[in-house]
This record gives structure tokens, C-alpha cells and sequence, in this order.
């Protein structure tokens, strides 16, 4: 937990110091409304691991104060903008609006707050309706965003009992494992999604709420054993890959279908590399 406390300390290397002032909440505003919401579920995440309120109660200012109220209209309800500026006051996307939307069931999960879940269903609604088809959580359609949009339909299933959070999920989850927009033809395993910091780190999202899913009693069972192979295969196609003659470098490449070979590793793709082993390990445990 030392390290958690000096994330927080040090407002997750937020570069935005415009609110600082306002107390531990301000360190965490940021120009970009995903990157706070990702904020958000990280403290939330803390908070549960370590029994912690306080994390959880920053990410709770965070929302209240600078995720919910840049809130806009469109035709079909309110949904969130991407950033604050004016050329995004329509960019409802959804890397924005789908963590958001888990934020938001999660703060219900804690306070028994009815409005968190009420913002929930309206940020749920904004994603279905801007999605391009019942399975693509937006366009292009990326590991890390199909990953939260599933997440928080199965957060909202488990609040609410309605059957249509629990089919979304479902259907958002499998098209990361089985679209060929998601996976490579070759392997069919999950795809390089490009070297950035931001798209290494993609994958890392998606599994932890793939196997929630699969672990979820409540999940369609064929749904879910289709993600669970899925799952193997990439942690398969991973450990053929890894150098074990270079332990402890031993690191994984941006395609787990690929051996890393020389140069610096990324630490995105490592990320996304453990992650999809320690939730493998889950799927035994």
C-alpha cells in the first residue's frame, strides 16, 4: 500500500495543477474527462483492496465535483464530452462515457446513493446509443474500451437485476476475443494495437473484466466458455513467447504472438503481459 499512498500523494503524475488548491480531490482534475474517470475506478480499486475509505471518497469529489457536471445534452438523453474544450462538447465517446458509467454504479455500490445509479443507466444509454452496432463499443473498436463497457453492464446487472446489462456484456466482451477487428487473423489471439504508452496498456483493462465475466455465475455460460478459451489461448501464445534464457529480462512484446527480442521494453506491454496472467491464474484459482 506504500506505493498506492504515493500514487495518491502524488495525484497519479497528474500534469493539471489548475485545482490543486481545492483540497486532495483538485490534484486529480484534468482537462480530459477519461483520464479522470480511469482515476476514479483506480481509487476505487485501492480503496477495495486495502479497506481504505478515504480513496474512495476522493474519487466520489472527483466525480461529484469535475466528472458529472460537464455533463451535455443530445438528442437522445446526456452523455459526457471527451474534454472540457468547445470542440469536444459533442465527442460523447465512449473511452469516456463507458468507465464513467462504471464509476458511477460503483459510487452507488459503496453510498447506496440512488443518483449514482441513475447516472449510471443515463451514461449506459449514451454508450448504446452512439455504438455502431450491438457489439462494437465505438469505432475503431479497441480492447480497452469493449473491456469497461462490459464491466459496467455487469456492474449494473448485479444492481438492478435487469437481464439487458448481463446480454451486453456479453455481447461487448466476446467481440474482443472473436471479431477480426480485435484479434489477428494468424493466431487469434488479441492484436498489437499500436506502441504508444496509452495503447500497450490497452489489454491490460480488458482482461481483468473478461475473467469477471467468465468468474460471474449470472454470465451465459457459452459466452463465457467461448471468452475463457480465448483467454487460454492468449496466455498460451504469451509463455511460447517468453525468453526464459534471458530471466529476469524476460519480457513481453506489444504482440504476445511475437518474442521481444532487443531494444527497451515497454512497460505498457508488460502491464498488458501480467495482467493477462495473473487473470488467467484467476480463471484456477
Amino acid at each position: 500500500m506504500g506505493y498506492a499512498r504515493k500514487w495518491c500523494q502524488n495525484y497519479a503524475n497528474n500534469y493539471n495543477r489548475d485545482y490543486r488548491g481545492e483540497g486532495t480531490y483538485g490534484g486529480f482534475f484534468n482537462v480530459w474527462t477519461d483520464d479522470m474517470a480511469w482515476i476514479c475506478l483506480t481509487l476505487i480499486r485501492i480503496s477495495e483492496v486495502s479497506g481504505d475509505a478515504q480513496y474512495r471518497g476522493i474519487a466520489k469529489e472527483v466525480f461529484d465535483r469535475y466528472i458529472w457536471p460537464r455533463r451535455k445534452t443530445y438528442s437522445g438523453g446526456t452523455a459526457l464530452p471527451w474534454t472540457s474544450r468547445p470542440e469536444d462538447v459533442s465527442n460523447f465517446n465512449a473511452c469516456t462515457n463507458a468507465p464513467s458509467c462504471l464509476v458511477a454504479a460503483r459510487l452507488h455500490s459503496f453510498y447506496a446513493d440512488a443518483g449514482y445509479l441513475e447516472i449510471a443507466k443515463t451514461l449506459y444509454k449514451a454508450c448504446v446509443d452512439h455504438m455502431p452496432d450491438e457489439e462494437r463499443a465505438e469505432e475503431p473498436p479497441l480492447s480497452y474500451t469493449q473491456g469497461t463497457l462490459g464491466e459496467a453492464c455487469r456492474v449494473l446487472f448485479h444492481l438492478t437485476g435487469d437481464k439487458k446489462y448481463m446480454d451486453k456484456a456479453g455481447k461487448v466482451l466476446q467481440y474482443a476475443f472473436v471479431s477480426n477487428r480485435c484479434t489477428d487473423s494468424a493466431t487469434g489471439v488479441l492484436r498489437h494495437e499500436g506502441t504508444s504508452m496509452d495503447q500497450s496498456l490497452f489489454k491490460a483493462v480488458l482482461i481483468p473484466y473478461a475473467v469477471n465475466y467468465v468468474l460471474d455465475a449470472d454470465a451465459d455460460s457459452r459466452t463465457a466458455q467461448v471468452i475463457r478459451e480465448k483467454l487460454m489461448l492468449c496466455a498460451k501464445t504469451l509463455y511460447k513467447h517468453l525468453d526464459r534464457n534471458k530471466y529476469p529480462q524476460m519480457y513481453c512484446d506489444y504482440f504476445w504472438g511475437s518474442t521481444f527480442t532487443e531494444g527497451t521494453a515497454s512497460m505498457g506491454a508488460q502491464a498488458s503481459g501480467a495482467s493477462l496472467m495473473e487473470g488467467v491464474a484467476r480463471l484456477f484459482i
